[in-house]
């Protein structure tokens, strides 16, 4: 990732990114100027491509034409880089490395239903063996070609003797979604994360979409173990677990009103930590609307053909 031309703080984001939100409350929390520029992930800029040539994701910090990657990665890179305000990180080590391991855990195991849409990518003409490789599976990628697996397994690919690739459910083991196309015609989305909790409150019913739930509330009330009576998850001081998790709060009612259950019943203390996260000023003016996160997500259903 070499310099791009721009000058002072750029953020390339997208309205209802978690991963961006914690960018910006980060950048709030330090009192940070800078100019946040909104990407159309299904055209995305040469900006965002250039920053990021690898991930080819949001959100993308640049700092005087130099470009960070990976929402906690950028946050730390905030706090260091702008040490005289509001420190997001504790100065003991091994309190940081505690915080760090909370905050990876979030990472993995909190997702919303899309996960992150600048992962949605439209890939071009490609030679499937070489560049997906006999299991499509990258930090939890799946193929997505406008119908939905099953759900419960991730999908293969299975080349026939006619040089034609079909996706292979590796539960149910049939092509409950089919590709069908030439290796050098291939026209697909990448949607990642189709197998994570917040995908499968949404995208399935009965003992998938139940299974998905108590696993969501499980792993709540492993963080609300964390939180316990503290402010904050490190203490009285708001800080880098805080913004790892709080962005997901506005995803709470989704997953709520699609799943029929109370996150406040399961983990009332965590979400009473919401609460407080939403009294300041970074969080409040930062986190999408829940009822505008719900009409987005039934804006993905429809365009999957989930529902």
């Amino acid at each position: 990732m070499g310099d791009v031309e721009t000058k002072g703080v750029v953020l390339l984001d997208f309205w209802v990114s978690p991963f961006g939100q914690r960018c910006r409350i980060a950048l709030a929390e330090k009192g940070v100027e800078y100019e946040y520029r909104e990407e159309n992930l299904g055209d995305k800029s040469p900006l965002l491509l250039k920053s990021n040539p690898v991930h080819k994701k949001i959100p993308v910090l640049i700092h005087d034409g130099k470009p960070v990657c990976e929402s906690l990665i950028i946050v730390q890179y905030i706090d260091e880089s702008w040490p005289h305000r509001a420190p997001l990180l504790p100065a003991d080590p091994y309190a940081r490395a505690h915080a760090g391991f909370w905050a990876d855990f979030i990472d993995k195991k909190v997702r919303p239903p899309y996960a992150d849409a600048s992962r949605v990518s439209l890939v071009g003409p490609c030679d499937i063996p070489s560049q997906v490789g006999d299991r499509v599976r990258n930090q939890g990628v799946v193929l997505f070609c406008f119908v939905v697996l099953c759900g419960r397994g991730l999908p293969s690919v299975a080349q026939n003797k006619r040089n034609k690739f079909w996706i292979i459910c590796s539960s149910c083991q049939k092509n409950c979604a089919a590709l069908v196309c030439s290796q050098h015609s291939l026209m697909f989305y990448f949607v990642y994360q189709i197998y994570e909790c917040g995908t499968r409150l949404w995208k399935l019913k009965g003992e998938g979409q139940a299974a998905a739930k108590e696993e969501l509330i499980g792993i709540l009330k492993l963080l609300e173990g964390e939180l316990g009576d503290k402010k904050y998850f490190v203490g009285d001081a708001f800080g880098f677990v805080d913004i790892a998790l709080v962005p997901f709060v506005s995803w709470f009612y989704t997953y709520e009103t699609c799943a029929g259950f109370s996150i406040e019943e399961a983990a009332p203390k965590l979400v009473a930590w919401g609460k407080r996260c939403m009294e300041r000023e970074s969080v409040a003016k930062t986190l999408s609307d829940p009822h505008k996160v719900y009409e987005f997500v039934g804006g993905l259903k429809k365009r999957f053909g989930v529902e």
